[in-house]
């Protein structure tokens, strides 16, 4: 299993199964403005594109996708 930070809101320490793939330091709160520009979901959906083209393992046939966040 690979983990992708996407945006972690803090530095993670290199681990081989952690691909850094940051576009930002979190989002903001969208009920009160837009959690990203455009260009940052622009940016972030064109990076999970490329990620899914270059997964090594041609058994693979399950990507996840989570999130978690301050309450």
């Amino acid at each position: 299993m690979q983990v992708v930070d996407a945006g972690v809101n803090g530095d993670l320490p290199e681990h081989p199964d952690l691909i850094a793939a940051k576009i930002g330091r979190g989002t903001k709160n969208f009920s009160k403005t837009p959690a990203m520009s455009v260009e940052e979901c622009e940016q972030a959906l064109n990076k999970g594109a490329e990620l899914s083209r270059t997964i090594p393992d041609p058994n693979c046939n399950v990507i996840g996708f989570g999130e978690y966040g301050n309450w």
